[in-house]
């Protein structure tokens, strides 16, 4: 668990969230808002991969948010370390 709110859970990624990020990648109706009007059209091995790498740290990382109460995933969100320069 990376962090947790009253409602929701903040976790790393696992293998069996590769689907639900390809649904979200994959999806216009989701990517467009950030600039992808046809979804990134990313294959599961490139998702598996990212999954794969994660690292200790929490930040930059591949993040699922969960509704506390009943465990669904319902986004994905990124940490980055500010820039303290």
């Amino acid at each position: 668990m990376i962090f947790q709110t009253e409602r929701l859970k903040v976790r790393k990624a696992e293998i069996s969230d590769t689907d639900f990020y390809l649904s979200l990648w994959n999806s216009g109706d989701v990517m467009r808002n950030v600039g992808f009007p046809d979804g990134l059209q990313i294959l599961r091995e490139r998702v598996l991969k990212q999954i794969k790498s994660h690292d200790e740290t929490e930040f930059n990382q591949t993040l699922v948010v969960l509704e506390k109460q009943r465990g669904r995933r319902i986004g994905e969100c990124k940490l980055g370390q500010p820039d303290c320069k």
